[in-house]
């Protein structure tokens, strides 16, 4: 199976949707190494840093500064003509930011629904009009993929996306949160408090 992913957040480490897309993928190429995954980045970043060996990289153009604009372009007519072009056999935009009409069949990640149940999260005409494009995107997708039961709820409530085109997948923490330090000191405690090879603190 061949999945194309919106590499619009690739390189933004400080976005919560930065984190998911670039730990989503590292994580797949683990579990799943017969995946075939391509990133589709945009114009403004045709050298994204840090890309898991095994992921190939799309470029859509060279050169060029992220806008509001930009972005849109991106997300509705760029990426679901490239994963069409490539011969993806599903397009999966890691935020919720998908397009309206895809000739791939669309994954779209909604994480939350926040601008929805506090609108002052989305003020201003440009802000209101964007949301309302991605919520019509959401609707059209295939499926919806979110990191909570309580997302999942919001999303059925505040979309009108039926719970059987939802899937709630939770958020691991990342491998920093699992350290080894002091792993060369284990055989040592063990010895020292006659601990078990295996043992629950």
């Amino acid at each position: 199976m061949h999945i194309a992913y919106n590499g619009w957040f690739w390189d933004m480490p400080n976005a919560g949707s930065g984190q998911y897309i670039v730990r989503l993928l590292k994580a797949l190429r683990r579990a799943a190494p017969d995946l075939e995954l391509s990133l589709v980045v945009p114009p403004h970043n045709p050298n994204p840093q840090d890309v898991p060996e095994g992921v190939t990289v799309v470029p859509t153009g060279n050169g060029g500064r992220a806008s509001k604009f930009g972005k849109v372009w991106f997300e509705q007519r760029t990426f679901p003509q490239v994963a069409a072009k490539i011969g993806a056999d599903i397009a999966h935009v890691p935020y919720w930011g998908p397009p309206l009409a895809s000739k791939v069949p669309l994954v779209a990640s909604v994480l939350d629904v926040i601008p929805l149940i506090y609108p002052e999260y989305a003020l201003g005409f440009f802000n209101r009009l964007y949301l309302s494009l991605v919520s019509t995107g959401a609707r059209g997708a295939n499926h919806i993929v979110t990191i909570s039961e309580t997302s999942a709820i919001d999303i059925e409530e505040w979309l009108h996306i039926p719970s059987e085109k939802i899937t709630t997948t939770y958020l691991a923490p990342d491998m920093e949160y699992h350290p080894q330090i002091g792993k060369e000191h284990d055989e040592a405690i063990r010895e020292k408090y006659n601990l078990p090879d295996r043992f629950v603190l």
